[in-house]
């Protein structure tokens, strides 16, 4: 199988999907791979960035690679370039609240694209679990309270911007430690939760995407990336953005839920140009 047969071509309009997993589990790689591509044809994408460096070398990286502009500018590397300046990256700096306060502002351009060959397609938030990381550890019913209604207010606004404006929304979403005792864990009743959030073994770790229960009922669609040691290798590899060249890392794409695709497990590789099929040739450089 491959990823665009397993995605059918891509991700869908109109809904918001999530992709999660564990650091460097390659999220960030796809996220800038599916904006990069998002603006091949025309068009534009907002990539809203709260945790780590701007992923923009990676962009370029995607953009300038023989491949991308070979299938998605038809051997045109002055399309390509067009399109990696039609991404608009931007930092979410703080907690929830500037999260939403950077997202209210993107509106501007849903509303009023800078030219006609600009109008945002695509609006990738990476990660949406970073700003709610420090406060986790306040615990107790206020921040459960707190949380529960900070990401009600973003979903709603997300899910206003995918329907109104006719844009696909892609999120990332960290993992935790999935704890179950007598069938029975931290998200309710054990079988109930994994068929709700999805749970997968990744690095030896037995996880569920973070956010809990509520959250993953907001999503219309769920992506897992995983990623496990090949015989004889450990599993310490490199970031999210890096070449897995012999690292000796395997990589599966799930589906865990999606109105429109079945479920569903690929393999990919991460290259210097994104994320690809395990059986794709490595990229040539542009001449």
């Amino acid at each position: 199988p491959r990823i665009d047969d397993a995605l059918r071509g891509g991700v869908r309009a109109r809904h918001v999907t999530e992709i999660a997993g564990e650091s460097a589990s390659a999220k960030t790689t796809l996220c800038a791979q599916l904006a990069v591509r998002a603006t091949a044809r025309g068009g534009a994408a907002v990539y809203v960035h709260t945790d780590g460096p701007a992923p923009t070398a990676l962009m370029r990286r995607i953009a300038s690679s023989a491949r991308f502009v070979a299938e998605a500018c038809d051997g045109d590397e002055d399309a390509a370039t067009a399109a990696l300046e039609r991404v608009y990256v931007v930092k979410a700096l703080g907690d929830a609240d500037a999260l939403r306060e950077t997202l209210t502002a993107v509106s501007a351009v849903l509303r009023a694209p800078v030219s006609e060959d600009a109008v945002v397609r695509m609006i990738v938030v990476d990660s949406i679990a970073a700003p709610f990381r420090d406060d986790a550890t306040n615990g107790g019913w206020t921040y459960a309270a707190k949380r529960a209604g900070a990401l009600h207010k973003l979903t709603m606004l997300l899910k206003e911007y995918a329907t109104k404006h006719d844009v696909a929304v892609v999120v990332t979403n960290h993992v935790v430690d999935s704890v179950r005792e007598n069938g029975t864990g931290a998200h309710g009743d054990g079988a109930v939760a994994t068929r709700a959030m999805g749970e997968f073994t990744t690095s030896g770790r037995r996880v569920v995407p973070a956010l809990g229960l509520m959250w993953s009922n907001c999503v219309n669609a769920r992506l897992f990336l995983t990623r496990r040691a090949t015989r004889g290798q450990g599993y310490v590899v490199g970031g999210d953005d890096g070449d897995d060249g012999n690292a000796g890392v395997a990589r599966t794409l799930h589906v865990v839920y999606a109105p429109h695709l079945p479920e569903s497990s690929v393999d990919f590789v991460v290259r210097e140009d994104g994320a690809w099929d395990v059986a794709a040739p490595r990229p040539r450089a542009v001449a």
